[in-house]
């Protein structure tokens, strides 16, 4: 049975710019936000195990919203 991965970023409230995703998009200084390959390899940093852990809809969803907002706010008004 696979065992439930918390991702650090659990408090909702939080901003995103102050989130420890966004922290690490930005520290990757790469254009190349893939919306799968981008998560993979942020939770396999974080120890995530693939294969043994699982994250819940939640996290995902956190996670996936933290890529849009850093790719609408610093990566796409580099494309013009």
């Amino acid at each position: 049975m696979k065992k439930l991965f918390k991702t650090i970023d659990q408090d909702g409230n939080q901003p995103i710019v102050d989130t420890h995703y966004y922290k690490w998009l930005v520290e990757q200084n790469g254009k190349d936000i893939h919306y799968i390959k981008t998560k993979k390899e942020y939770l396999k940093s974080q120890g995530f195990d693939w294969g043994v852990d699982k994250i819940s809809a939640e996290d995902y969803n956190r996670l996936h919203a933290i890529e849009v907002y850093y790719f609408q706010v610093v990566i796409k008004p580099t494309l013009n």
